[in-house]
């Protein structure tokens, strides 16, 4: 009876501590949180758009799982300030649609090509009142864009729609289970996870290892099909458009389109990945290229400014802040030329981009 009063007592002592340390590390956490205006960890969820797999919750300051760069979520759920879906008495607005390049959650809001392009316009004309709605969310692909585009952001009476274009939009995600409780990142409410073992997970790798290795034994691993960052795909998959030519070229032409149907100007903005800046490439995809001219749809490449500078990445698909820095300084180029009578010529007012242009080689 000893050794079993001891037993339980040794039990319920080692209980009572991991208790106490579970409740220290929520604390702390939630202080963390508190100090971001968040108390909750979940920034995105699944979309109540149909044939979209994730949005971002509207009203939110967070920081997603681990980044520590805090994003700010309007009241309509894009990355940016608070804006009326009646466009403004001579607004200029553009509507950006992209993936996890264009969200630019590892940056500051003002340094992704969005919110740059936006600045640069500004300060070019204005009177132009330029406005940038960036509605881009990693993991999208070129189906899921068109359908927000179809139906959210085409209610924002764009002027311009920029499709941003990663090359592995061709590639479809499978959708995630109904009332996930997860987001795109992971993301989940605070209550529903240990704080202790996320805190040992992100400081020992060899105990998330072991973490990891025995959930799976368990059976509670979470399903790879609900959360972005399990769907890996590797850059031989993304050069490899041949499986998916046929319908993606599809989603293209429907985002053009429903862009041109609503009275906006389309132009598709293609980022290269690290693969192709080591290796000099002067066009990030030809077989688009020529397509999309087929089509007379605007391309702006951005191979060119990229050869070459593969430090422009991060890993191998995310530009740096540089990087978004020089899309942005040839999107506006272009804006620029197309809307001459909006912002003026390309060559009249380049301060701004001038100064972009001096980023390191």
């Amino acid at each position: 009876m000893k050794i079993l009063a001891r037993l339980a007592a040794v039990t319920f002592g080692i209980a009572f501590a991991l208790l106490a340390l579970e409740a220290a590390c929520k604390w702390i956490e939630w202080q963390q949180a508190s100090a971001r205006n968040r108390v909750t960890h979940r920034i995105s969820r699944v979309s109540e758009i149909p044939g979209v797999r994730f949005e971002l919750v509207p009203n939110v300051e967070a920081a997603t799982p681990g980044q520590s760069q805090v994003i700010r979520i309007n009241n309509h759920g894009l990355r940016g300030r608070d804006v009326t879906i009646e466009k403004p008495p001579g607004t200029f607005r553009i509507v950006v649609l992209g993936d996890s390049v264009a969200l630019g959650r590892t940056i500051p809001e003002e340094a992704t090509f969005s919110g740059a392009v936006e600045i640069a316009l500004r300060k070019a004309r204005p009177e132009a009142s330029a406005e940038v709605l960036n509605a881009s969310l990693s993991g999208r692909d070129t189906w899921e864009e068109a359908a927000v585009l179809r139906h959210r952001m085409l209610a924002f009476s764009p002027d311009l729609v920029v499709l941003q274009i990663c090359l592995n939009d061709h590639v479809r995600l499978p959708q995630p289970a109904k009332n996930a409780p997860i987001g795109v990142f992971g993301d989940q409410d605070w209550w529903s996870y240990s704080s202790l073992l996320a805190m040992l997970d992100r400081r020992f790798p060899s105990f998330r290892r072991a973490h990891v290795a025995t959930i799976d034994r368990l059976g509670f691993r979470r399903s790879r099909e609900r959360v972005i960052l399990d769907n890996f795909i590797d850059p031989g998959q993304m050069l490899n458009v041949e499986a998916h030519w046929d319908d993606w070229t599809k989603a293209l032409l429907e985002i053009r389109d429903l862009s041109r149907s609503a009275g906006a100007e389309i132009v598709f903005l293609l980022f290269p990945i690290r693969q192709q800046a080591e290796r000099k490439k002067a066009v990030t995809l030809p077989r688009l290229a020529a397509f999309l001219e087929s089509e007379s749809v605007p391309l702006v490449d951005l191979a060119p400014r990229f050869r070459g500078r593969p430090h422009l990445f991060y890993d191998d698909t995310h530009p740096t802040a540089d990087g978004h820095a020089l899309a942005a300084v040839e999107l506006e180029r272009w804006i620029r030329r197309r809307f001459a009578g909006v912002f003026g010529e390309a060559g009249a007012r380049q301060k701004t981009s001038a100064a972009a242009s001096d980023i390191r080689s």
